[in-house]
Formats: C-alpha cells, sequence, structure tokens
C-alpha cells in the first residue's frame, strides 16, 4: 500500500525559482506599482535583496526574462541596466503566490 504525500504550493514552487529570483521579482513589482512599464536600476534590485554584486543580480535578471517574466529597457536590450517586470511576470506572482 502506497501513501501518496500532498505537498504545499510552496513545497512545489520552490524549484521554480531560486531565492534570488524571488527577490527580484517582489522588487520590480513593488517599483512597477500603479504604473506597469516602470523600470529600474540593477543596482537598486540589487540594494533591494541585499545583493551588493551587480553580475549577480544580472544573473537572475536573465533567467527571468529566459521565462519572459522580466524584460530589459530598452527592449531586447540585455546589457541594459533598466529591468522591468512583465505582465506575465506579475501574473506568475499571483498565480504561484510569490
Amino acid at each position: 500500500m502506497t501513501t501518496a504525500v500532498r505537498q504545499t504550493s510552496d513545497e512545489r514552487n520552490k524549484g521554480m525559482f531560486s531565492e534570488r529570483e524571488i527577490g527580484v521579482l517582489h522588487c520590480l513589482r513593488k517599483s512597477s506599482g500603479a504604473e506597469p512599464d516602470a523600470t529600474v536600476e540593477v543596482t537598486e534590485i540589487g540594494l533591494a535583496i541585499g545583493l551588493r554584486d551587480n553580475d549577480e543580480v544580472l544573473r537572475a535578471l536573465y533567467t527571468l526574462e529566459g521565462k519572459h517574466l522580466v524584460a530589459p529597457q530598452p527592449a531586447g536590450d540585455l546589457t541594459s541596466s533598466r529591468w522591468r517586470i512583465t505582465p506575465i511576470g506579475l501574473k506568475a506572482i499571483q498565480v504561484l503566490g510569490l
């Protein structure tokens, strides 16, 4: 007889995003507020999530960009220092309960 272990949504979602990526999403969501196309500087994101190393912030942004959750400004410029959360990113935060 097997028993099924039920996972909470937090346990299921834990493997989808790193803590750093979740911090970046939250920072961009807060900054967007009522203005959906608001952008945030990489250094500001780092300060908000407690990272001094911009390369680590960029690594998280690139991963999230690959999932279409964030986007650089101007669009397509992955060397940009300004980033924004996408509508898909906002929806993901709501759906996943992050």
